[in-house]
This record gives structure tokens, C-alpha cells and sequence, in this order.
């Protein structure tokens, strides 16, 4: 079975805490948190993610910093931009190790 888990980062739309500016460190600790907590207490495995956005960014620098995100085999990149001089790009990556 699969499952679809969305959450807002701290101090974004609806969440707790407080909003702030280029706080992306802060933000790839809030993924970390909710992967956490969903492997602890539901034993969930994450293979997709998507981003959107600024979640985008934040998924992207996860998926390359962390011991989970390297166990991650797709994300989808939705509506972010990671490569500015040459636009958008490809919207779902790929990772083959």
C-alpha cells in the first residue's frame, strides 16, 4: 500500500512557528523530523518525494544530504526551479545508484 503525506514547513501556511526568510537549513531539518517520524511510527519506507516550490529546493538539498533521501528512488520537482540559466528543466528525476 502507498500512501500520500503532505505537511508544511515551520512557519509556513497553516503550521506552527514562525515564518522566515532563506531559512532552507531549518527546512531540510523539518523533512528529516517528519521522515522520522513516520519510519518510527508507522515503519512507512519513503520512495517518492515531491516538492513544490520552495519545498523543491529543500527536497533536492535532503535528498542529496541525507542517509534516507539516498534511499529515495524518485522525485518529482513541481514547480521549482534548479537550473535558472536554462529554465525549468525536467520535471521528475530519476536516481539509479
Amino acid at each position: 500500500m502507498r500512501y500520500l503525506i503532505f505537511f508544511y514547513h515551520s512557519g509556513s501556511h497553516e503550521s506552527d512557528g514562525k515564518w522566515k526568510q532563506g531559512a532552507l537549513d531549518e527546512d531540510v531539518v523539518d523533512v528529516q523530523v517528519v521522515v522520522d517520524y513516520l519510519k518510527a511510527n508507522y515503519g512507512y519506507i519513503i520512495d517518492l518525494v515531491v516538492g513544490h516550490s520552495r519545498g523543491s529546493i529543500v527536497s533536492f538539498r535532503w535528498l542529496c544530504t541525507s542517509e534516507d533521501g539516498e534511499k529515495v528512488s524518485a522525485f518529482v520537482n513541481a514547480s521549482g526551479r534548479y537550473r535558472m540559466g536554462v529554465g525549468i528543466g525536467f520535471p521528475i528525476v530519476y536516481f539509479r545508484r
